[in-house]
């Protein structure tokens, strides 16, 4: 798929959750196959959307190499116990025995 910057891969199954295709927009039900990213970036793609002609140029890159990426972290940092998390709406904040 070329709307997204990391390679995607067919898998059956994803965690609980709430999933957007990340070309029609709607939801896709978990427990059936789909593209996921493979960086776990949480991008997600019907398989039928994936393999249309619009969205998928047909090269098959199973056996190339990926480029690297940057190492980001999958939240930002508010304060010493607080992070927005990208699969949150909301800040997630650290509390009970992990604090010390």
């Amino acid at each position: 798929i070329t709307r997204h910057s990391h390679r995607l891969s067919l898998t059956s199954s994803l965690p609980s959750g709430h999933f957007s295709c990340g070309v029609c927009r709607l939801a896709v039900d978990v427990s059936h196959g789909q593209y996921s990213c493979n960086k776990r970036c949480g991008y997600t793609v019907h398989s039928k959307c994936a393999t249309r002609d619009d969205v998928w140029d047909g090269i098959d890159l199973e056996d190339v190499p990926e480029e690297p990426d940057e190492d980001i972290e999958p939240f930002v940092r508010i304060d010493e116990y607080t992070i927005q998390h990208f699969t949150h709406g909301h800040h997630l904040k650290l509390q009970g025995s992990f604090l010390h």
